[in-house]
């Protein structure tokens, strides 16, 4: 052997990289995202006992909420459903289908805020599906679930909405069980049992919200995405949802179509806002612009079609992170929003998720039949909120909210792709505290100071 080979066996390796034992990694993972339950918790029970309850007007961060508290006061107290035909205890939203009422109700001898917490239970459930949902997508890591619990849980507008009177907790935890069930149903071959139970979720939904119908959308694309099942298995599956659907949520339509001649209230719903801002309201009409610094109206020239969009957007984006209203502005549901830089920091980690698609790290992704369910998903849900707000001036983000699953998975996705394995625990410690920073902004800066 020559000395020159010698001395090359003799020179020591570089120490290879540290292997993650899995069972610790996954412990780590599921005591971040328990911390972050645990933060959401408090802070939303906190906005339950801060946030004045209304007799009349809203906030927008407890969106219609005395009309809600109007709907749980009859079904508790006269035990009956609301009619149109009701003048008093302000209950405009009638014509919600009844199951997040009925459940309210169990809550109203604790009066309102017993009833918020019930929200806020909800909210903290949700927040387990998401991780269950990101479990499924990611087989070999439970970092991208652990993301999305984190993601999720600091949002201070979600922690708002989920501590008040309203459904739209409960649509967001039925539209996350029910996008669950699909992940599962096409993993265990769409038998007819899983055909059952997604058909269950969908019309359980859609008792909690009319908006619960958009999953039928991504349950066609289950049907229609799924590997494995032959063509006879997709139709029977399909057959079997269909079937449930009608069970679960027919007679709420047929009774809509006996009371009031619309099955889906839809032209009903039309005339119950007839008295809210339109779109034409602001196009054409006023000398508006917002400015994409801090979300103000300020004087500009007469407002386009694409000048509304622009400000639908940008209120949209900053309600979708903070924003309250003041007791004051409570008559129109005014939103007040946060300095811009907390809004800017609100967004870093959306801007790091893009920035780890884009790279194309390697890194484990959701199999393409998952990426269309949810994809599906999404895109219903935000056509839906396109086409409310082309013709109602609702710039509100909760109207996202009932596609939290694929939103947080496209953001944790991005976030584990650009970080790796190794470094994922460190990035939801950061986005846990930044979601802690913000939540404590809301809250002590805005809500507390407003309402005293």
């Amino acid at each position: 052997m020559s000395r020159r080979r010698s001395e090359r066996s003799q020179t020591p390796k570089p120490p290879a990289a540290p292997s993650i034992d899995p069972s610790r990694a996954r412990r780590m993972y599921r005591l971040i995202a328990a911390l972050a339950v645990l933060g959401f918790v408090l802070a939303a029970c906190t906005h339950a006992f801060t946030t004045p309850v209304l007799t009349e007007g809203s906030f927008i961060n407890a969106p219609d909420e005395a009309a809600h508290v109007g709907y749980v006061r009859v079904l508790a107290e006269q035990r009956r459903l609301p009619l149109r035909t009701d003048t008093t205890d302000h209950t405009y939203e009638w014509h919600q289908p009844p199951l997040y009422y009925l459940t309210a109700a169990l809550a109203w001898p604790a009066g309102p805020r017993g009833v918020r917490l019930l929200g806020v239970l909800t909210g903290a459930a949700t927040l387990t599906l998401l991780y269950l949902g990101g479990c499924l997508l990611w087989r070999r890591s439970e970092a991208p679930a652990c993301l999305m619990v984190v993601l999720a849980a600091g949002l201070p507008m979600r922690q708002a909405v989920c501590a008040s009177v309203g459904n739209d907790a409960a649509t967001e935890f039925w539209f996350t069980a029910g996008a669950v069930a699909l992940l599962m149903a096409a993993r265990a071959g769409l038998t007819p049992r899983w055909g059952v139970i997604c058909g269950a979720a969908v019309a359980v939904a859609t008792l909690t919200k009319a908006s619960g119908l958009l999953l039928t959308a991504p349950l066609l694309a289950t049907a229609a995405v799924a590997v494995g099942p032959t063509r006879r298995q997709r139709l029977i599956w399909l057959s079997c949802a269909v079937a449930a659907m009608a069970v679960g949520s027919g007679w709420w339509f047929a009774r809509n179509a006996r009371l009031y001649g619309d099955a889906t209230l839809t032209r009903v719903f039309a005339r119950e806002f007839a008295g809210t801002a339109r779109a034409a309201d602001w196009i054409g009409k006023r000398q508006l612009r917002v400015d994409p610094a801090s979300g103000s109206l300020v004087p500009g020239p007469r407002m386009t079609r694409a000048g509304y969009t622009a400000l639908v957007a940008d209120w949209t984006s900053r309600t979708f992170v903070a924003a309250y209203t003041s007791v004051r502005g409570a008559a129109i549901g005014m939103p007040i929003f946060m300095p811009p830089q907390l809004y800017v920091l609100a967004w870093l980690p959306v801007a790091a998720a893009l920035l780890g698609w884009l790279l194309h790290r390697e890194a484990e992704t959701p199999s393409r039949a998952d990426a269309v369910v949810l994809g599906v998903l999404l895109a219903a849900t935000a056509a839906a909120f396109a086409g409310f707000t082309w013709t109602y001036f609702q710039a509100q983000g909760r109207y996202l909210y009932p596609a939290m699953l694929p939103l947080t998975a496209l953001v944790a996705g991005g976030l584990y792709r650009l970080s790796g394995e190794e470094r994922t625990r460190a990035v939801a410690a950061g986005c846990a505290a930044l979601g802690a920073i913000l939540s404590a902004a809301l809250l002590f800066a805005g809500v507390m100071p407003a309402y005293g």
